[in-house]
């Protein structure tokens, strides 16, 4: 079996039920995940695993949406060591899987954006209210066979994704279409992004899952 360093919650995500969701997804799909609930602990759980996934919402909170209060628990700056782990994992071409949120993580780290493939604008990217998604699959050879689905989920929208991400997958809600996954290669590290997946429903929806499997096979 596969293994993985899975980085989970920080914001609005809590790891005590994206954890579970998430883990459960993984080890259906062959993925036996180490579970980190913050970034600092994420180097030590990286080590000889065969995968690093970022499911995590660490970020510095600037926008001034964000109350003292919220800043105080939940905002996160990159450490050395943190920044200096994953880009000798990517560096060595070791796979990543991020998903949903984190497009918006580690903000104060430049080559983030470029490893994930897409980056959050705070000036324009945005998600509608949670609601019904219709994911629909592209041609291409690495999604032949899977259905389209409709899952409940977040549209992001309006993110900076880079070029030579290849987009395999859409979501549409209220008739406005945005990319929702995508491959490419950060170096030689082969990295799939996963905007959906804000919660159990969306990770446990069996055609989300297979969805994951085939990336995961990509990946490997």
């Amino acid at each position: 079996m596969r293994t993985a360093a899975v980085l989970v919650g920080g914001w609005a995500h809590p790891a005590e039920q994206t954890g579970p969701a998430l883990g459960s997804m993984l080890s259906s799909l062959g993925i036996e995940p180490t579970l980190v609930d913050h970034p600092d602990g994420l180097p030590a759980a990286m080590g000889d695993q065969d995968l690093l996934v970022i499911h995590g919402c660490f970020f510095r909170m600037l926008d001034d949406r964000y109350t003292p209060e919220q800043r105080a628990e939940f905002a996160y700056t990159t450490t050395a060591d943190l920044r200096r782990s994953i880009a000798d994992w990517v560096g060595a071409g070791r796979p990543v899987l991020a998903m949903h949120t984190a497009v918006l993580c580690f903000d104060d780290w430049d080559e983030w954006p470029a490893i994930a493939g897409a980056g959050w604008d705070w000036a324009k990217s945005h998600h509608p209210p949670m609601g019904e998604l219709q994911v629909r699959l592209g041609d291409d050879t690495r999604t032949a066979g899977l259905n389209d689905f409709d899952v409940i989920d977040e549209r992001y929208s309006d993110l900076d994704l880079l070029p030579g991400s290849q987009v395999l997958a859409t979501a549409t809600s209220d008739g406005v279409e945005q990319p929702a996954v995508w491959v490419h290669q950060a170096g030689s590290a082969p990295v799939v992004y996963d905007a959906l997946g804000h919660d159990e429903r969306s990770l446990g929806d069996p055609d989300h899952r297979a969805l994951v499997g085939r990336l995961l096979d990509h990946l490997a």
